[in-house]
């Protein structure tokens, strides 16, 4: 089964790093460099070869990048 990134987002509610970089209001560059220096959590979904974030994960980075800013 298939699964597009529309219904990633909307129905399965998970996040890449780049799209959780944008909703957050980060450069995408920031986000991966905040993650390798273990300043924000890695994601921890696996679909594939990728990771995402959850829905409760990106309220949670969101209160850790803007205590960063």
């Amino acid at each position: 089964m298939n699964v597009t990134a529309h219904q990633r987002r909307s129905v399965l509610r998970l996040f890449n790093v780049s799209e959780t970089a944008r909703l957050l209001g980060l450069p995408v560059q920031d986000m991966h460099g905040r993650i390798r220096a273990g300043q924000l959590p890695t994601p921890q979904i696996r679909l594939g070869r990728r990771s995402y974030f959850t829905a409760d994960d990106l309220e949670r980075l969101g209160k850790q990048a803007n205590g960063h800013r």
